[in-house]
């Protein structure tokens, strides 16, 4: 089996997969090989990545956690592209964040980065908040502003939130 991950920050792949294992929005699926064609929607969440190691029959483990993501299981039969190239299952995960959690895992880090992101949103919406007070003297509140900057910085911020509690879980 083929597995491949591709985000801004994370590109992974691996040509000898022995198992995938993800949290769909529809429930949890396991892949091994010859698995039927699938199709599904990662949204905060992990995906466990397995494999031998060829020689010295270890099992190495990798887990990715997962925002907005799109994954896709694809057989050799339904492939009808190249046939002779394509003798193996192909899982693609296409995510719009995808970040390595292990040993190395960076708690301070990502702490770091959801404080900036936090005062980044902060400060847009009282950005927002002004341009509305200007168009509306009367106006008071904030729970009803959104724009595209600030739809991102609170996805991001929910993303950042699961992180360390993701890591914990899995005991890095």
């Amino acid at each position: 089996m083929k597995f491949i991950l591709l985000s801004p920050e994370t590109s992974f792949t691996s040509s000898n997969c022995g198992k995938v294992k993800a949290n769909l929005t529809t429930g949890i699926v396991e892949i091994l090989d010859q698995h039927q064609v699938l199709i599904g929607r990662i949204v905060n969440q992990l995906v466990e990545y397995e494999s031998v190691i060829q020689g010295e029959n270890k099992l190495e483990k990798r887990y990715f956690a997962i925002k907005n993501a799109i994954f896709i299981v694809n057989t050799p039969e339904n492939d009808s592209s190249n046939l002779e190239l394509n003798k193996e299952t192909l899982i693609t995960v296409a995510a719009e964040s995808g970040i390595e959690i292990g040993p190395n895992f960076s708690y301070d880090l990502y702490a770091k980065e959801y404080e900036t992101k936090s005062l980044q949103l902060e400060t847009e919406l009282q950005r927002l908040k002004d341009i509305k007070t200007k168009e509306d003297p009367s106006f008071v509140g904030t729970d009803k502003l959104s724009s595209q900057k600030s739809l991102r910085l609170s996805s991001d911020l929910e993303f950042l939130k699961i992180l360390p509690l993701l890591a914990k879980s899995l005991k890095f």
